[in-house]
């Protein structure tokens, strides 16, 4: 796959994963960081399988923050690794990705993805994605994977949804007849009960060509600030492409016309006006079931999901030794031994200068506790609990606390590394 290019996007703040950044944690234990696991889904050779190898390791490129492109290039030593110049959603990230690759080639394929999912069954996954730059070969066509949804509507509010005509196959894949982002739990009952929708997997392959087609007839506006882009770089002036990138705005009409503006996201920017009823162009939309397993974990708690608990309902990734514990969710990241006492229903991380003690079903207040973490220079910082219900000992070498929803904690650092019990 010469002409063929794989970009991930690796950008968001990952603000339930405090105080870790999922996508440079390795939440599964395999020994390899969320982007690290995305890149060499791509790239790495296998041994068995159909696609031993794929795209090659030169045509990798990942786009991130300004903030967190120092430590991708630390994860990432081989790859092509791109700071967007502002943070500017997932259409303008694409587009400051491809504006670099059309440089070299304006004719090159796309195959986008995320750094933040949990896939597993390789060859299957390169089967999937395979088929999807066969597609973009054979018809004027964006191709994405769908994910077989659950039967839980109140899921289905955090994944864009993906309606395919069942009838219309070419394939494997389906063509779209709609795109939907993230529903509400009404919409989502009725998506359920019609039986024909998927969730949308954040994998993308298309065309450069066609991309530059429907930018330019789809958000023209945005196809100038695209277009100026190119120039500057092919004039190799970096700082007018950045001037130009950062000209964006973060927002374009809402494709139902309600006439209020909505994220610059590819799915509300292309795919929801590509996929309408109303486009009478020649473009099309598809869908190829993914079959693979594929996980978004959204939280510490997901990660029952993806790791494989003990007898007592533990979950246990890194250096960690539990001693009369059940339902402990404990990672550790940090260079000292963990060693959780005594605790049952509460997620313990340790990472990035911090313990995280919180109680497994206040998993999302995480956020918060992030947002006042981040804003204060406290050793101890709480979200629905109080500071004085926990105790610190030992010389903490800098590594703070961050409590959610605990009635009594205590971390005591010592020679051996951190000791935590909470309740």
């Amino acid at each position: 796959m010469e002409n063929v290019f794989g970009v991930m996007m690796a950008g968001g703040a990952s603000s339930r994963f405090f105080p870790e950044n999922k996508v440079f944690a390795d939440p599964t234990g395999c020994g390899r960081s969320m982007v690290q696991q995305a890149c060499d889904r791509l790239t790495m050779e296998s041994e068995t399988g159909t696609h031993k190898t794929f795209v090659p390791a030169q045509n990798f490129y990942c786009v991130t923050g300004l903030d967190m492109a120092d430590e991708m290039k630390k994860h990432l030593p081989h790859a092509n690794v791109l700071a967007e110049p502002g943070r500017r959603n997932t259409l303008p990230a694409i587009l400051w990705t491809m504006a670099h690759i059309e440089k070299q080639t304006p004719d090159g394929t796309l195959i986008v993805v995320t750094g933040d999912h949990v896939i597993r069954d390789l060859d299957i996954f390169r089967s999937a994605l395979a088929l999807a730059v066969e597609l973009t070969c054979e018809k004027k066509a964006i191709v994405t994977v769908g994910i077989s949804p659950s039967k839980d509507a109140t899921e289905w509010t955090a994944f864009g949804a993906i309606k395919s005509d069942l009838e219309s196959k070419y394939k494997d894949a389906c063509k779209i007849i709609r795109f939907q982002e993230k529903p509400s739990l009404d919409q989502a009952e009725g998506m359920i009960a019609e039986g024909c929708w998927n969730w949308n997997s954040g994998m993308f392959v298309f065309k450069m060509q066609l991309m530059r087609e429907l930018l330019e007839e789809f958000q023209p506006e945005l196809f100038q600030k695209y277009s100026a882009i190119v120039n500057a770089l092919k004039a190799d002036n970096a700082d007018a492409a950045k001037e130009a990138f950062l000209s964006i705005i973060p927002s374009v009409p809402d494709p139902s016309g309600s006439g209020k503006k909505v994220d610059a996201s590819i799915d509300y920017a292309i795919m929801m006006r590509l996929t309408d009823a109303d486009y009478k162009g020649s473009a099309e939309g598809f869908c190829i079931p993914g079959t693979f397993y594929w996980m978004d974990i959204g939280s510490w708690n997901a990660l029952r999901t993806v790791c494989e608990s003990d007898a007592q309902n533990n979950v246990v990734v890194g250096d960690a030794t539990l001693q009369d514990c059940s339902s402990v969710i404990s990672l550790n990241a940090l260079s000292q031994k963990l060693t959780v006492k005594g605790t049952k229903g509460i997620v313990v991380v340790a990472g990035s200068g911090w313990i995280l003690l919180c109680k497994e079903e206040l998993a999302q207040a995480v956020k918060q506790v992030r947002s006042t973490a981040l804003g204060c220079a406290d050793a101890i910082v709480c979200e629905q609990c109080e500071v004085s219900a926990i105790t610190v000992c030992g010389e903490s070498s800098g590594v703070r606390v961050a409590a959610v929803g605990i009635s009594k904690g205590k971390v005591e650092f010592t020679s051996d590394g951190v000791c935590v019990e909470a309740e």
